[in-house]
Protein backbone atom coordinates (compact mmCIF):
# COMPACT_ATOMS: atom_id res chain seq x y z
CA UNK A 1 0.00 0.00 0.00
CA UNK A 2 1.01 3.64 -0.82
CA UNK A 3 -0.22 5.30 2.63
CA UNK A 4 2.06 2.52 4.34
CA UNK A 5 5.05 2.77 2.23
CA UNK A 6 5.22 6.36 2.61
CA UNK A 7 4.46 5.68 6.56
CA UNK A 8 7.37 3.38 6.66
CA UNK A 9 9.77 5.87 5.08
CA UNK A 10 8.60 8.59 7.38
CA UNK A 11 9.45 6.68 10.46
CA UNK A 12 12.83 5.66 8.61
CA UNK A 13 13.62 9.53 8.52
CA UNK A 14 12.09 9.83 11.76
CA UNK A 15 14.41 7.67 13.30
CA UNK A 16 17.53 9.07 11.50
CA UNK A 17 16.74 12.55 12.47
CA UNK A 18 16.29 11.51 16.51
CA UNK A 19 18.89 9.52 15.98
CA UNK A 20 20.94 12.30 14.84
CA UNK A 21 20.00 14.92 17.85
CA UNK A 22 20.88 11.85 20.39
CA UNK A 23 23.99 11.92 18.44
CA UNK A 24 24.74 15.58 18.76
CA UNK A 25 24.51 15.58 22.39
CA UNK A 26 26.87 12.93 22.90
CA UNK A 27 29.66 14.48 20.43
CA UNK A 28 32.82 12.13 20.22
CA UNK A 29 32.33 10.84 23.64
CA UNK A 30 33.31 7.00 24.20
CA UNK A 31 30.90 4.19 22.90
CA UNK A 32 30.29 0.88 24.68
CA UNK A 33 28.93 -2.45 23.39
CA UNK A 34 27.44 -4.84 25.77
CA UNK A 35 26.28 -8.31 24.33
CA UNK A 36 23.48 -10.68 25.53
CA UNK A 37 23.91 -14.12 23.81
CA UNK A 38 21.21 -16.62 24.99
CA UNK A 39 20.84 -20.58 24.05
CA UNK A 40 17.99 -22.48 25.58
CA UNK A 41 16.00 -25.49 25.05
CA UNK A 42 12.53 -25.40 25.68
CA UNK A 43 9.41 -27.41 25.63
CA UNK A 44 5.94 -26.50 25.23
CA UNK A 45 2.54 -28.52 24.76
CA UNK A 46 0.51 -26.04 22.45
CA UNK A 47 3.70 -23.92 20.61
CA UNK A 48 1.01 -22.05 18.62
CA UNK A 49 -1.23 -21.44 21.49
CA UNK A 50 -4.14 -22.37 18.45
CA UNK A 51 -7.11 -24.19 18.66
CA UNK A 52 -9.22 -24.89 15.26
CA UNK A 53 -12.53 -26.14 16.54
CA UNK A 54 -11.61 -29.21 18.30
CA UNK A 55 -8.16 -29.54 16.92
CA UNK A 56 -4.93 -28.17 18.14
CA UNK A 57 -3.15 -27.50 15.32
CA UNK A 58 0.30 -28.41 16.92
CA UNK A 59 0.68 -30.90 19.96
CA UNK A 60 3.81 -30.77 22.09
CA UNK A 61 6.94 -29.64 20.67
CA UNK A 62 10.69 -29.38 21.41
CA UNK A 63 12.86 -26.57 19.87
CA UNK A 64 16.45 -24.90 20.37
CA UNK A 65 16.37 -21.15 21.02
CA UNK A 66 18.82 -18.81 20.06
CA UNK A 67 18.93 -14.91 21.29
CA UNK A 68 21.68 -12.53 20.36
CA UNK A 69 21.26 -9.02 21.36
CA UNK A 70 23.94 -5.66 20.81
CA UNK A 71 23.47 -2.78 22.90
CA UNK A 72 25.31 -0.09 21.48
CA UNK A 73 25.26 2.88 24.08
CA UNK A 74 26.81 6.55 24.37
CA UNK A 75 25.88 8.16 27.90
CA UNK A 76 27.03 11.81 28.94
CA UNK A 77 25.56 13.85 31.49
CA UNK A 78 23.06 15.70 29.23
CA UNK A 79 22.57 13.64 26.52
CA UNK A 80 22.75 9.72 25.74
CA UNK A 81 21.62 7.34 22.91
CA UNK A 82 21.43 3.65 22.13
CA UNK A 83 20.70 1.38 19.68
CA UNK A 84 20.09 -2.29 20.42
CA UNK A 85 19.83 -4.81 17.20
CA UNK A 86 18.77 -8.39 18.43
CA UNK A 87 18.60 -11.69 15.93
CA UNK A 88 16.16 -14.58 17.35
CA UNK A 89 16.23 -18.19 15.40
CA UNK A 90 14.52 -21.53 16.70
CA UNK A 91 14.56 -24.89 15.58
CA UNK A 92 12.33 -27.38 16.38
CA UNK A 93 13.37 -31.13 17.06
CA UNK A 94 9.87 -32.87 15.55
CA UNK A 95 9.03 -32.74 11.94
CA UNK A 96 5.22 -31.64 12.18
CA UNK A 97 6.43 -28.23 14.15
CA UNK A 98 8.89 -27.01 11.70
CA UNK A 99 6.88 -24.84 10.18
CA UNK A 100 6.84 -22.82 13.26
CA UNK A 101 10.43 -21.85 12.91
CA UNK A 102 11.61 -18.49 12.23
CA UNK A 103 14.40 -16.19 12.21
CA UNK A 104 13.33 -12.86 13.29
CA UNK A 105 15.47 -9.38 13.24
CA UNK A 106 14.69 -6.69 15.51
CA UNK A 107 16.18 -3.08 15.80
CA UNK A 108 15.46 -0.89 19.10
CA UNK A 109 16.67 2.92 19.73
CA UNK A 110 16.49 5.65 22.28
CA UNK A 111 17.92 8.52 22.78
CA UNK A 112 17.41 11.87 24.80
CA UNK A 113 19.32 15.40 24.81
CA UNK A 114 18.86 17.64 27.52
CA UNK A 115 19.02 21.34 27.94
CA UNK A 116 19.11 23.77 30.65
CA UNK A 117 15.08 23.95 29.90
CA UNK A 118 13.88 21.85 26.85
CA UNK A 119 14.64 17.93 27.11
CA UNK A 120 14.17 16.23 23.24
CA UNK A 121 14.07 12.36 22.93
CA UNK A 122 12.34 9.44 21.11
CA UNK A 123 11.97 5.76 21.69
CA UNK A 124 12.00 3.53 18.06
CA UNK A 125 11.32 -0.18 17.67
CA UNK A 126 11.44 -2.14 14.08
CA UNK A 127 11.26 -5.62 14.04
CA UNK A 128 10.60 -8.07 11.16
CA UNK A 129 9.06 -11.53 12.92
CA UNK A 130 6.25 -14.12 12.76
CA UNK A 131 3.55 -14.25 15.39
CA UNK A 132 2.68 -17.69 16.65
CA UNK A 133 -1.26 -17.99 17.46
CA UNK A 134 -1.74 -14.74 19.47
CA UNK A 135 -0.14 -11.52 19.01
CA UNK A 136 1.39 -11.21 22.29
CA UNK A 137 4.85 -9.22 23.23
CA UNK A 138 6.67 -8.27 25.62
CA UNK A 139 4.85 -9.21 29.27
CA UNK A 140 6.72 -6.42 30.64
CA UNK A 141 9.09 -4.36 28.71
CA UNK A 142 11.72 -3.65 31.09
CA UNK A 143 14.40 -2.32 28.60
CA UNK A 144 15.16 1.35 27.72
CA UNK A 145 12.56 1.40 25.18
CA UNK A 146 10.05 1.27 28.06
CA UNK A 147 6.62 -0.06 27.14
CA UNK A 148 6.05 -0.93 23.30
CA UNK A 149 4.97 1.42 20.83
CA UNK A 150 3.10 -1.33 18.42
CA UNK A 151 1.85 -3.38 21.86
CA UNK A 152 -1.09 -4.85 19.81
CA UNK A 153 -3.89 -7.26 20.37
CA UNK A 154 -5.70 -9.26 18.69
CA UNK A 155 -7.24 -12.78 17.42
CA UNK A 156 -5.28 -15.67 17.27
CA UNK A 157 -6.59 -16.29 13.14
CA UNK A 158 -3.35 -17.74 11.62
CA UNK A 159 -0.42 -19.29 12.31
CA UNK A 160 3.04 -18.24 11.81
CA UNK A 161 2.58 -14.95 10.13
CA UNK A 162 4.80 -12.40 9.16
CA UNK A 163 4.92 -9.17 10.45
CA UNK A 164 6.75 -6.24 9.94
CA UNK A 165 6.29 -3.22 12.10
CA UNK A 166 7.85 -0.32 12.95
CA UNK A 167 7.19 2.29 15.81
CA UNK A 168 8.70 5.94 16.48
CA UNK A 169 8.12 7.92 19.81
CA UNK A 170 9.43 11.45 19.89
CA UNK A 171 8.86 13.61 22.91
CA UNK A 172 9.74 17.36 23.83
CA UNK A 173 9.55 18.69 27.43
CA UNK A 174 9.67 21.90 28.49
CA UNK A 175 10.31 23.22 31.72
CA UNK A 176 8.08 26.73 32.36
CA UNK A 177 9.28 27.42 35.62
CA UNK A 178 10.83 25.27 38.84
CA UNK A 179 7.42 23.54 39.37
CA UNK A 180 5.58 23.06 35.80
CA UNK A 181 6.27 21.53 32.96
CA UNK A 182 4.70 20.96 29.18
CA UNK A 183 5.25 17.87 27.06
CA UNK A 184 4.77 17.34 23.78
CA UNK A 185 4.54 13.44 22.78
CA UNK A 186 3.56 11.70 19.23
CA UNK A 187 3.64 7.72 17.80
CA UNK A 188 3.47 6.11 14.32
CA UNK A 189 2.83 2.82 14.41
CA UNK A 190 2.96 1.09 10.66
CA UNK A 191 2.22 -2.78 10.28
CA UNK A 192 2.12 -5.15 7.57
CA UNK A 193 1.58 -8.75 7.41
CA UNK A 194 2.63 -11.02 4.88
CA UNK A 195 -0.38 -12.62 4.14
CA UNK A 196 -2.65 -10.06 5.48
CA UNK A 197 -6.22 -10.26 4.42
CA UNK A 198 -6.35 -13.72 3.43
CA UNK A 199 -5.91 -15.22 7.55
CA UNK A 200 -7.95 -12.33 8.89
CA UNK A 201 -5.01 -9.77 10.31
CA UNK A 202 -4.82 -6.33 8.25
CA UNK A 203 -1.81 -4.18 7.28
CA UNK A 204 -3.13 -0.99 9.43
CA UNK A 205 -1.41 2.41 10.40
CA UNK A 206 -1.72 4.74 13.65
CA UNK A 207 -0.29 8.06 14.47
CA UNK A 208 -1.02 9.96 17.85
CA UNK A 209 -0.27 13.14 19.19
CA UNK A 210 -0.90 14.45 22.56
CA UNK A 211 0.13 17.45 24.65
CA UNK A 212 0.60 17.75 28.61
CA UNK A 213 0.78 20.23 31.30
CA UNK A 214 2.37 19.08 34.82
CA UNK A 215 2.74 21.21 38.44
CA UNK A 216 4.34 19.89 41.34
CA UNK A 217 2.17 20.49 44.56
CA UNK A 218 3.79 22.37 47.42
CA UNK A 219 5.10 19.23 49.17
CA UNK A 220 6.94 18.16 45.81
CA UNK A 221 6.03 14.72 46.59
CA UNK A 222 2.66 14.78 44.35
CA UNK A 223 2.28 16.06 40.99
CA UNK A 224 -0.82 16.78 39.53
CA UNK A 225 -0.96 16.95 35.40
CA UNK A 226 -3.98 17.18 32.59
CA UNK A 227 -2.80 15.61 29.34
CA UNK A 228 -5.01 15.70 25.41
CA UNK A 229 -4.43 14.06 22.38
CA UNK A 230 -5.47 12.90 19.47
CA UNK A 231 -4.82 9.43 17.19
CA UNK A 232 -6.00 8.67 13.76
CA UNK A 233 -6.33 4.58 12.97
CA UNK A 234 -6.46 3.70 9.02
CA UNK A 235 -7.00 -0.30 8.37
CA UNK A 236 -6.81 -2.10 4.93
CA UNK A 237 -8.94 -5.21 5.18
CA UNK A 238 -12.10 -3.11 5.85
CA UNK A 239 -11.01 0.52 4.92
CA UNK A 240 -11.75 1.74 8.32
CA UNK A 241 -10.65 5.46 9.33
CA UNK A 242 -11.08 5.90 12.89
CA UNK A 243 -10.25 9.24 14.94
CA UNK A 244 -10.28 9.40 18.82
CA UNK A 245 -9.56 12.08 20.72
CA UNK A 246 -9.52 12.38 24.67
CA UNK A 247 -8.97 14.23 27.88
CA UNK A 248 -7.57 12.60 31.01
CA UNK A 249 -6.29 13.85 34.84
CA UNK A 250 -3.41 12.52 36.61
CA UNK A 251 -2.41 12.75 39.59
CA UNK A 252 1.26 10.94 40.99
CA UNK A 253 2.95 10.75 44.35
CA UNK A 254 6.04 9.32 45.80
CA UNK A 255 4.82 7.67 48.95
CA UNK A 256 8.57 7.06 50.22
CA UNK A 257 12.39 6.61 48.64
CA UNK A 258 11.31 3.20 47.69
CA UNK A 259 7.58 3.70 46.88
CA UNK A 260 5.41 5.58 44.33
CA UNK A 261 1.98 5.04 42.60
CA UNK A 262 0.07 7.03 40.27
CA UNK A 263 -3.96 7.35 38.92
CA UNK A 264 -5.18 9.02 36.05
CA UNK A 265 -8.90 8.94 34.46
CA UNK A 266 -10.70 10.72 31.68
CA UNK A 267 -12.70 10.19 28.63
CA UNK A 268 -11.87 8.85 25.01
CA UNK A 269 -14.06 9.46 22.16
CA UNK A 270 -13.84 7.74 18.93
CA UNK A 271 -15.61 8.67 14.86
CA UNK A 272 -15.18 5.53 13.36
CA UNK A 273 -16.70 4.45 9.50
CA UNK A 274 -15.77 0.68 8.61
CA UNK A 275 -16.75 -1.42 5.08
CA UNK A 276 -19.21 -4.07 6.54
CA UNK A 277 -21.21 -7.21 4.56
CA UNK A 278 -20.92 -4.75 1.40
CA UNK A 279 -22.27 -1.56 3.25
CA UNK A 280 -20.39 1.54 5.17
CA UNK A 281 -21.16 1.71 8.70
CA UNK A 282 -20.41 4.59 10.67
CA UNK A 283 -20.51 5.76 14.26
CA UNK A 284 -19.30 7.33 17.54
CA UNK A 285 -18.14 5.72 20.31
CA UNK A 286 -17.64 7.10 24.17
CA UNK A 287 -15.51 5.17 26.42
CA UNK A 288 -14.46 5.96 30.21
CA UNK A 289 -10.38 5.25 30.41
CA UNK A 290 -8.45 4.99 33.70
CA UNK A 291 -4.85 4.12 34.51
CA UNK A 292 -3.89 3.08 38.02
CA UNK A 293 -0.28 1.92 39.08
CA UNK A 294 2.08 1.22 41.72
CA UNK A 295 5.82 0.79 41.69
CA UNK A 296 8.71 0.15 43.90
CA UNK A 297 12.27 0.38 43.63
CA UNK A 298 14.75 -0.55 45.96
CA UNK A 299 18.01 -1.84 46.06
CA UNK A 300 17.24 -5.75 46.08
CA UNK A 301 13.92 -5.85 44.81
CA UNK A 302 11.52 -4.19 42.37
CA UNK A 303 7.79 -4.45 42.05
CA UNK A 304 5.66 -2.34 39.12
CA UNK A 305 1.67 -3.13 39.41
CA UNK A 306 -0.52 -1.43 36.62
CA UNK A 307 -4.24 -1.59 35.76
CA UNK A 308 -5.70 0.27 32.46
CA UNK A 309 -8.40 0.83 30.38
CA UNK A 310 -7.93 2.25 27.45
CA UNK A 311 -8.73 2.22 23.14
CA UNK A 312 -6.36 0.63 21.42
CA UNK A 313 -5.75 -0.62 18.35
CA UNK A 314 -5.71 -3.96 16.88
CA UNK A 315 -4.70 -6.59 13.96
CA UNK A 316 -8.49 -7.21 12.80
CA UNK A 317 -9.27 -3.40 11.71
CA UNK A 318 -10.82 -1.77 14.56
CA UNK A 319 -10.03 0.92 17.36
CA UNK A 320 -11.59 -0.99 20.46
CA UNK A 321 -11.63 -0.84 24.16
CA UNK A 322 -9.53 -2.80 25.96
CA UNK A 323 -8.84 -3.89 29.90
CA UNK A 324 -5.23 -4.85 30.93
CA UNK A 325 -3.60 -5.85 34.08
CA UNK A 326 0.49 -6.20 34.41
CA UNK A 327 2.31 -6.97 37.17
CA UNK A 328 7.00 -7.12 37.30
CA UNK A 329 8.59 -8.31 40.06
CA UNK A 330 12.47 -8.84 40.23
CA UNK A 331 14.42 -9.37 43.09
CA UNK A 332 17.91 -10.69 43.97
CA UNK A 333 17.81 -13.40 46.06
CA UNK A 334 21.84 -13.96 46.84
CA UNK A 335 24.55 -12.20 45.43
CA UNK A 336 24.24 -14.68 42.54
CA UNK A 337 20.63 -15.22 42.37
CA UNK A 338 18.22 -13.41 40.58
CA UNK A 339 14.13 -14.29 40.11
CA UNK A 340 11.12 -12.76 38.57
CA UNK A 341 7.62 -12.81 38.15
CA UNK A 342 5.93 -11.34 35.63
CA UNK A 343 1.66 -11.21 34.70
CA UNK A 344 -0.38 -10.18 31.77
CA UNK A 345 -3.96 -10.29 31.63
CA UNK A 346 -5.99 -8.57 28.63
CA UNK A 347 -9.60 -8.09 28.04
CA UNK A 348 -10.80 -6.87 24.62
CA UNK A 349 -14.16 -6.08 23.82
CA UNK A 350 -13.72 -6.00 20.38
CA UNK A 351 -15.19 -3.74 17.96
CA UNK A 352 -19.33 -1.98 18.82
CA UNK A 353 -21.71 -4.18 16.42
CA UNK A 354 -18.97 -7.13 15.00
CA UNK A 355 -20.13 -10.14 16.65
CA UNK A 356 -17.84 -12.25 18.22
CA UNK A 357 -15.00 -9.95 17.91
CA UNK A 358 -13.85 -9.98 21.34
CA UNK A 359 -10.73 -11.73 22.95
CA UNK A 360 -9.37 -12.53 26.20
CA UNK A 361 -5.73 -13.64 26.65
CA UNK A 362 -3.48 -14.01 29.94
CA UNK A 363 0.39 -15.40 30.36
CA UNK A 364 2.16 -15.64 33.66
CA UNK A 365 5.81 -16.09 33.65
CA UNK A 366 8.37 -17.45 36.38
CA UNK A 367 12.63 -17.37 35.74
CA UNK A 368 15.34 -17.77 37.50
CA UNK A 369 18.51 -16.78 36.57
CA UNK A 370 21.81 -18.21 38.74
CA UNK A 371 25.28 -16.34 37.96
CA UNK A 372 28.23 -18.82 37.38
CA UNK A 373 30.82 -16.37 36.47
CA UNK A 374 30.55 -12.31 36.17
CA UNK A 375 29.36 -13.22 32.42
CA UNK A 376 27.80 -16.06 32.49
CA UNK A 377 24.39 -17.79 34.02
CA UNK A 378 22.24 -20.43 34.62
CA UNK A 379 18.67 -19.42 33.51
CA UNK A 380 15.27 -21.31 33.49
CA UNK A 381 11.59 -20.41 32.83
CA UNK A 382 8.36 -21.67 33.20
CA UNK A 383 5.57 -19.81 31.56
CA UNK A 384 1.69 -20.11 31.33
CA UNK A 385 -0.66 -18.73 28.51
CA UNK A 386 -4.23 -18.84 27.86
CA UNK A 387 -6.48 -17.48 24.66
CA UNK A 388 -10.33 -17.29 25.05
CA UNK A 389 -12.17 -16.20 21.90
CA UNK A 390 -15.92 -15.46 21.28
CA UNK A 391 -15.12 -16.96 17.82
CA UNK A 392 -16.66 -20.41 17.64
CA UNK A 393 -14.36 -21.18 14.44
CA UNK A 394 -11.67 -20.67 16.66
CA UNK A 395 -10.26 -20.80 20.44
CA UNK A 396 -14.17 -19.80 21.84
CA UNK A 397 -13.39 -22.78 24.90
CA UNK A 398 -10.25 -21.38 25.38
CA UNK A 399 -6.90 -22.91 24.68
CA UNK A 400 -3.75 -23.14 27.21
CA UNK A 401 0.08 -23.74 26.65
CA UNK A 402 3.12 -24.50 29.26
CA UNK A 403 6.56 -23.89 28.43
CA UNK A 404 9.40 -24.74 30.18
CA UNK A 405 12.85 -23.79 29.36
CA UNK A 406 16.12 -24.38 30.35
CA UNK A 407 20.04 -22.54 29.43
CA UNK A 408 22.57 -20.39 29.00
CA UNK A 409 23.21 -16.78 28.99
CA UNK A 410 26.02 -14.43 28.48
CA UNK A 411 25.47 -10.75 29.31
CA UNK A 412 28.66 -8.18 28.93
CA UNK A 413 29.53 -6.04 31.74
CA UNK A 414 28.51 -1.88 31.49
CA UNK A 415 31.31 0.35 32.26
CA UNK A 416 29.01 3.68 33.18
CA UNK A 417 25.33 3.33 34.14
CA UNK A 418 22.44 4.47 32.40
CA UNK A 419 21.44 8.35 32.07
CA UNK A 420 18.08 7.89 30.86
CA UNK A 421 16.78 6.63 34.44
CA UNK A 422 13.11 5.32 34.71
Amino acid sequence: MGLHECARRFGACLIFGCACVGYAACGYAEWEAIPDVRLSAETNDNPSLNLVGPTQLVDTASRFLADAALTIRNAQPRGEIMFEPRVRSDAYAEEEAQGLESTDLFLRSSGVNRGQTVRIGYTADVASERILGVEFLDTMPTGAIGDDPSAIVTSQVGVNEKRTRVGVSPYVEIALNSRSEVVIDGRIVDVDYETGMALGRTDFLERALGGEYRRALGDQRGTLGVKVFATGYEAAINSNVTDTRGIALLYSRDMSELWSWNISGGTQRSDFAYSSGGRRIRGTEDTPIFDIGIRKQGERSSMRAQLARRMSPDALGFVAPRDELRVSWQRAMSARVNGGLAVRAIDAEGAQGIVNSGRAYGRAELDIEWQLRPTWSFVAAYAYATALSEDELVANDGSESNAVTIGIRYRGRSMRPSTTGP
